[in-house]
């Protein structure tokens, strides 16, 4: 290619045209659970945990399944 067709078609129209938008993106849905954020579902669900071991051992205490030394 020699300079003057590259100056042809440097200004030629289709070197100006504008560049072409690209497809529009969907939105990100951020998706939530009865509408907690994670860390929000990380705290219910670590306090239910909690709760869980506690009760579990104070069925446990009830029944005698299980006596604490301090207690005898």
């Amino acid at each position: 290619m020699s300079l003057d067709e590259l100056r042809e078609q440097a200004s030629s129209q289709a070197f100006l045209e504008p560049a072409r938008e690209p497809a529009p993106r969907r939105q990100y849905r951020e998706r939530r659970f009865l509408g907690l954020t994670a860390f929000q579902r990380f705290f219910v669900s670590l306090l239910l945990f909690l709760i869980i071991c506690m009760v579990g051992s104070f069925f446990l205490l009830v029944t005698q399944r299980v006596v604490l030394p301090f207690l005898n």
